[in-house]
């Protein structure tokens, strides 16, 4: 009931997290962009930022915006890989 309501609520999103541990419901239909292109270099250049000491509060002179991107599966890969 919990999560139907958060998914409900908040718009719906694949993935949440609490702490390291990536939470994902099984969406039962096709999620445009979840998994193209634009959402692996997004995540890519958020864990080379992490990568070279560049916080959240630093500067966005790359492109990216300050705050950290939403929990994804690609963010979790990109972790294990660094």
């Amino acid at each position: 009931d919990c999560l139907h309501r958060r998914y409900k609520l908040s718009g719906w999103k694949m993935y949440t997290s609490s702490g390291p541990i990536l939470i994902a419901i099984n969406p039962c239909r096709n999620v445009p962009g979840l998994y193209d292109e634009n959402a692996m270099r997004l995540y890519w250049r958020w864990g080379e930022r992490l990568a070279n000491g560049v916080s959240s509060s630093s500067g966005g002179a790359d492109g990216i915006s300050n705050e950290a991107p939403p929990p994804h599966v690609f963010s979790g890969a990109d972790a294990a890989y660094r």
